[in-house]
């Protein structure tokens, strides 16, 4: 097949090597990334980039999701939530990451941008009732609420984080991050049955979270033992 013209632009992009500095390769990478996606913008529509996901061609694929996790409405992310499951790993992965960037700019710009403002405020509460203001504005924005739920979490608030996690669900039901965080809470509460209910749920989305096999055996056990 005719590899598509984005792929030679995604192999341009630098490959770490053990010898590189941490730092230089990063500041390198970020100037290649920003290359790529100016000759992306230049040549595709997201139409086209979705088009390239049913590629049987892993190099194609990857090269798509991440232009498309740079530059990629939200409107897409029903069919980027597809290529989690996708048999190639590195591909899936790479969908996990640019599913989370699309889900940071599902608002307008300025909601974006106050998003990402308030998420440097230094005190917990103050970030609560800043994300409380702007998930009134943006009800749409899942992940406003999302962001609430974990400071939820981090303060013991653990029910209001459940009720924000499936407030974030019924806006993008892809959220595995929500789902995943539905589990968390769960366990603090001795909810061990829940929890695992949870945490089920989100590897199905998601099955790159391959960290979840070893924290559901380890909840399924301790439910069997409760039982006997």
């Amino acid at each position: 097949m005719t590899l598509p013209i984005i792929v030679k632009f995604f192999r341009k992009l630098p490959k770490a090597r053990p010898m590189d500095d941490p730092e230089m390769w990063a500041s390198k990478m970020r100037t290649a990334i920003q290359e790529f996606a100016r000759k992306v913008n230049q040549r595709y529509e997201e139409g086209t980039l979705l088009r390239l996901l049913q590629l049987n061609h892993s190099e194609s694929k990857r090269a798509a999701i991440l232009a498309l996790g740079m530059n990629g409405s939200y409107a897409v992310n029903g069919l980027l939530s597809k290529t989690l499951h996708d048999k190639d790993q590195v591909t899936a992965a790479l969908a996990a990451e640019s599913l989370w960037e699309i889900w940071f700019r599902a608002g307008t710009k300025e909601q974006n941008e106050l998003l990402k403002k308030i998420l440097t405020l230094p005190d917990p509460q103050k970030k609560i009732e800043a994300l409380s203001q702007l998930a009134m504005e943006a009800t749409g924005f899942a992940e406003v609420i999302n962001q609430r739920a974990i400071l939820y979490y981090q303060i013991g608030e653990y029910h209001k984080s459940i009720a924000d996690c499936v407030r974030v669900l019924e806006i993008n039901p892809y959220h595995f991050g929500a789902q995943a965080g539905m589990g968390e809470c769960y366990l603090k509460l001795h909810k061990p049955k829940l929890a695992l209910q949870s945490f089920r749920l989100a590897l199905q989305i998601n099955p790159t979270m391959t960290e979840l096999h070893s924290i559901i055996r380890d909840i399924q056990r301790l439910v069997d033992e409760s039982i006997d």
